[in-house]
């Protein structure tokens, strides 16, 4: 039963008998600290008090099981929902703490601490931890399959680890503040403002706080404490020892008692509360566009991210690594690998340590790491002069990660990968001006549709894309080319400019003519921001080397990327928005490197993978431009999908998104 990384596995219980503002305090802490820093969820915690009057949340905010009880009834009811919940879930780790009013008789479970008030004692610890438990209806829900972490705040707290001994439980660990026959000094250990001061201390442990000056330990964190221990996992052990030495060398909080050594049991020497996950965000299913990777330039403050780098100046590489774990991370390991023009070449590595503590600039962590927090790096580099296409691949790592280790093949695809992820860059071009809008207007709305082969399949793919374009867009079917490789069967697309070719030399007349209109600006938009707006979508056959330009069973033209990307780049992005569609099988393939600047004004959008043969029918044509096209038509999501019922807009693909605007990428 190793403990996860997971969140949904993680389950609480926490209890105190009475209400009184320094056990609320306890109650809020130990909530806030395994919330916030180590990712437990608020649904799997149960807060439960034996005041049926007091506890809402109010006294602990963002709670969600907070039940109150009567009587020792009630809590057995309460203990039954918990470990349902874990059973339900699978639970790898439950922390049990208590804290409240005791006595050498056990824990008092109500306000009433007088000599017959309620009480729990060992042996009742003991049935809710056994199998099946005792004097409860069975089957219950058990803890065996769980690391169970045990924390006794309450006076002879020590005495209920009889109990859990003698218990069925195998993975557990237990602390208390009190041995079995001291008694919580009211006035001394603890207060109305922090609470139970071991708890107090316990917490800012877990928190990765430092142990103050006067002990043996001084400016160490807990990880620290145990050097059989992995650094940057804190141990219950080792928050004990952390809570015990902090008390001892901070004025006010110095204990009257004796916390108990932690007991550990089971094959793992130490328990934790959870475990700390790192990932970097490999843009799938574009694993070369991770949006967890890109840059920021002085020029602007570094308000705007893209993957545009300027040659010969300043960039600022962003590097953001998430906290997807249960635990929090004060140091890891950062590797960042620059390869230079054509993939081939090392411009530069980066592994370096980066941690709260490190005095070295530029690699200090500005904060502890939560668990559900991401933490930015920022590494200023000079780009060389004259490379026009690089790429950066970024690691992350508890573990250390030198330069043999990190990865430094060209080829690199991250996918499957959570800790390592890729990002394409382009060089700036200065020509192309960014601070324009598509204009709303049909006249600036233009699109070229092109299929080398007119069958059915591929002439209802530019029908319904002419469809689209012309009924929920605006285009007018007089701006709209449509260039086919193959006379016959012709698509029906009333209005629209028809251009049929039968060679190399007459497909590039009819993309020039093209880019010839889209680059030139109406007279009208003469001082404002509007620009024309072109749709260039291509479908037909293809293979995993090139797109059939023409097919009509005599002739077969095959061209590959460099001619597709030089006849695009013929138009000038300064007078245009253009979006790039690639239907055809294998289409990947026609990954436009040198588009720089289609890649600052613009999208592209591939129906398939590098290795990829596209299906569809007769009816329906490409299944991809199909589904395409009805999210661009505001249809909703089948009931067999993720988002059920929702429409391209809600999709929130992109940082621009907005709702009632779909965009290219939604529509993908």
């Amino acid at each position: 039963m190793p403990i996860t990384t997971s969140p949904d596995d993680k389950y609480a219980f926490l209890f105190s008998g009475s209400t009184q503002p320094r056990y609320l305090l306890d109650l809020q802490g130990v909530f806030n600290t395994i919330t916030q820093y180590y990712g437990y969820k608020s649904e799997n915690i149960w807060v439960v008090t034996g005041d049926p009057t007091t506890l809402t949340t109010t006294e602990i905010p963002g709670a969600q099981n907070l039940e109150n009880i009567v009587d020792e009834a009630g809590l057995n009811i309460e203990w039954v929902d918990f470990l349902n919940g874990v059973k339900a879930n699978n639970a790898k780790v439950a922390l049990l703490y208590f804290t409240g009013s005791g006595d050498s008789n056990g824990l008092f479970i109500t306000p009433d601490i007088t000599p017959t008030g309620l009480k729990v004692n060992s042996d009742w610890f003991k049935d809710r931890l056994n199998h099946p438990q005792v004097g409860l209806p069975p089957p219950l829900p058990d803890l065996r399959n769980c690391h169970v972490n045990i924390v006794m705040q309450q006076s002879h707290g020590g005495q209920f680890l009889t109990g859990v001994q003698n218990s069925d439980l195998s993975e557990y660990s237990f602390v208390a503040a009190c041995g079995s026959g001291e008694s919580m000094n009211y006035s001394t250990d603890g207060d109305d403002t922090d609470g139970g001061y071991f708890t107090y201390a316990w917490t800012k442990a877990l928190q990765f706080e430092k142990l103050p000056a006067g002990g043996a330990n001084p400016g160490k964190y807990a990880d620290q404490l145990d050097t059989g221990n992995d650094i940057n996992l804190i141990s219950m052990a080792e928050a004990r020892d952390f809570a015990v030495e902090y008390c001892a060398n901070t004025a006010g909080k110095i204990l009257s008692l004796t916390p108990t050594d932690c007991t550990d049991i089971g094959p793992d020497s130490f328990h934790y509360l959870g475990l700390p996950e790192l990932n970097i965000n490999n843009g799938d299913p574009k694993w070369w566009e991770s949006p967890d990777i890109y840059l920021t330039h002085p020029g602007d403050g570094h308000a705007t991210q893209d993957d545009i780098y300027h040659a010969g100046e300043s960039n600022r590489i962003n590097i953001k690594v998430a906290n997807t774990g249960t635990h929090p991370v004060r140091s890891f390991w950062l590797g960042i690998n620059h390869f230079g023009t054509g993939f081939t070449a090392i411009d530069f590595m980066f592994c370096e340590n980066l941690d709260k503590d490190s005095g070295t600039a530029g690699l200090q962590l500005s904060t502890i790491i939560k668990a559900g927090d991401e933490y930015t790096h920022k590494y200023d580099k000079t780009f060389n002069a004259g490379e026009t296409h690089d790429y950066i691949v970024a690691r992350a790592s508890l573990l250390q990660i030198t330069t043999a280790t990190l990865d430094a093949a060209a080829s690199f695809n991250p996918l499957g990968l959570k800790t390592e992820a890729r990002r394409n860059l382009d060089l700036y071009d200065s020509s192309v001006v960014v601070d324009k809008e598509v204009s709303p207007y049909q006249e600036e709305k233009f699109a070229l549709l092109f299929s080398g082969s007119t069958a059915d399949r591929y002439k209802t793919d530019i029908e319904n894309v002419f469809t689209t374009l012309v009924d929920y867009y605006g285009f007018m079917p007089g701006q709209i080319w449509i260039v086919l490789g193959q006379t016959g069967n012709e698509p029906v697309c009333a209005g629209a400019n028809f251009v049929s070719i039968t060679n190399k030399g007459e497909l590039e007349t009819a993309f020039n003519s093209f880019a010839g209109t889209v680059s030139t600006l109406r007279p009208e938009l003469a001082g404002t921001d509007y620009i024309n707006s072109a749709v260039v979508y291509v479908t037909g056959k293809g293979n995993a080397n090139n797109l059939e330009i023409v097919g009509d069973g005599s002739v077969t033209i095959l061209e590959d990327e460099a001619w597709f990307s030089g006849k695009l780049n013929a138009i000038t992005l300064d007078n245009c928005f253009l979006h790039l569609i690639m239907q055809q099988s294998y289409c990947q393939n026609f990954h436009v490197n040198d588009l720089d600047k289609l890649t600052r004004r613009g999208s592209i959008t591939y129906a398939s993978a590098y290795d990829q043969a596209n299906a569809g029918n007769v009816t329906d044509g490409s299944y991809f431009t199909n589904a395409w096209c009805k999210g661009l038509q505001m249809e909703a999501l089948p009931s067999d999908t993720t988002n059920f019922d929702d429409y391209a807009d809600q999709l929130g693909v992109g940082a621009e998104s907005t709702n009632l605007l779909v965009s290219l990428s939604e529509a993908q």
